[in-house]
């Protein structure tokens, strides 16, 4: 199914630096929202709350989820690609940040996207595991703003497992009308302990608005979900950062969790910093609702700006019918593990999830053999040769360093363009 993605190790992409952004062979008018594909969402049943009982009640504490086998039941029925697309999907809040006449505006419309996209785990949480990405599967979408079919305004995006050990995932959204685009490396590490499931998100998104010349550095909190073999909550800890090296701007944004005791749960807090260490403003509030940015230049003059993330909108993805998707994308290579699921055919469903990983296992074990490497489609490997910015985002969020030391990172071949 692969083995076209055998490439030698002498292999490169040099990305061209300038010119014109390489055109998508990826025809918007070809997609579809969810709703014209026919796609339905999961429901969460008794059943699958029973299967999630017997599933954890028989792990070891500490357990690496990576290196345990998921019962198919408890299966999602998508890939892992397209999973972080309905984590991105607030675009209209995404596009507006362009729109913002000062830095400090834009840099809070870059933290109100990262949070409303981090809402975006608790409202997509379905008790289910998404399908593992195979080597070289890709998933493209894109998003109309407004949800207006009309829209000039349109976000792309392509998403491409890019190494299988680790395992890493590549992301590039894009929207040519507004010069904005985002590049992240994403790489998960799921843990049981006790009653909770805690995931640990490695890697760094790149957010740039080339109109402002303006990137902004992002890293990722932790994630857990709660009490799964009863009655599953998500929620966040630990911290992320947000960064402009351009403006000066920056921030780390705390997350607590709920204490054993306490009632209170989801609190964020942040203090945004300008170019010369001061604090500029204060946010405080709640990650999954409202939140107050606090700005006290003296005793006297104080303004509060209070946003609600539940009023920033999702829009609805559009992806081509399976019909014309190409074999390596996540829809067309999962389809029948997918139908099986929905029959309820759970034997069906484990076999033919076992024919796609058993295909990968030879592929690789066939490049090794031939002293061949994967080359994306897509990305371009590049190596991280910023040390004072890889020690900045690794100081940031906890054991980010497991990223940094692969010592190179996946960038989208219009990144340059």
């Amino acid at each position: 199914m692969f083995d076209n993605y055998f490439v030698s190790k002498k292999a490169s992409y040099k990305p061209s630096g300038s010119g014109s952004p390489k055109k998508s062979s990826i025809n918007p008018d070809d997609e579809l929202t969810d709703e014209e594909n026919k796609i339905s969402k999961n429901s969460i049943s008794d059943q699958t709350k029973e299967n999630l009982f017997k599933f954890f009640s028989n792990l070891a504490d500490n357990l690496d989820l990576t290196r345990t086998q998921i019962p198919v039941q408890l299966l999602s029925k998508k890939s892992l690609l397209e999973s972080y697309a309905d984590l991105m999907s607030h675009v209209d809040q995404l596009i507006k940040i362009t729109d913002e006449k000062n830095s400090e505006d834009r840099f809070i419309g870059v933290i109100l996207w990262v949070l409303a996209s981090l809402l975006s785990i608790k409202s997509e949480f379905d008790h289910k595991k998404p399908f593992n990405p195979v080597l070289g599967e890709v998933f493209n979408c894109s998003w109309k703003a407004g949800d207006d079919p009309n829209s000039k305004h349109i976000v792309s995006y392509t998403a491409e497992k890019v190494s299988h050990h680790p395992l890493v995932c590549a992301v590039y959204l894009e929207c040519i009308e507004k010069n904005l685009k985002i590049n992240a490396n994403i790489m998960t590490k799921p843990i049981y302990s006790g009653t909770s499931v805690k995931i640990e998100i490695f890697g760094e998104m790149i957010l740039r608005l080339d109109d402002k010349n303006e990137e902004y550095n992002i890293t990722f909190p932790k994630v857990y979900a709660r009490s799964v073999v009863t009655d599953p909550w998500i929620e966040l800890g630990d911290s992320c950062s947000i960064s402009c090296a351009q403006t000066g701007l920056k921030a780390n944004i705390e997350f607590e969790v709920k204490s054993f005791y306490g009632d209170t749960i989801n609190q964020v807090f942040a203090e945004l910093k300008n170019k010369n260490e001061e604090v500029f403003c204060k946010m405080k509030g709640e990650w999954d609702a409202k939140l107050e940015f606090i700005f006290v230049k003296n005793e006297m003059d104080r303004i509060i700006k209070s946003y609600d993330l539940r009023d920033i909108s999702r829009q609805k993805k559009r992806v081509r019918p399976i019909d014309i998707q190409e074999e390596y994308e996540s829809r067309k290579l999962w389809k029948d593990v997918e139908e099986a699921l929905k029959n309820e055919d759970y034997q069906q469903a484990y076999n033919l999830k076992n024919i796609i990983e058993k295909q990968q296992r030879l592929t690789d074990k066939l490049r090794k053999e031939k002293n061949l490497t994967y080359l994306s489609k897509n990305f371009y490997k590049t190596k991280i040769n910023n040390d004072k910015l890889a020690s900045s985002l690794s100081s940031k969020t906890s054991n980010n360093s497991e990223y940094f030391k692969l010592g190179y990172r996946w960038m989208h071949k219009n990144w340059s363009c």
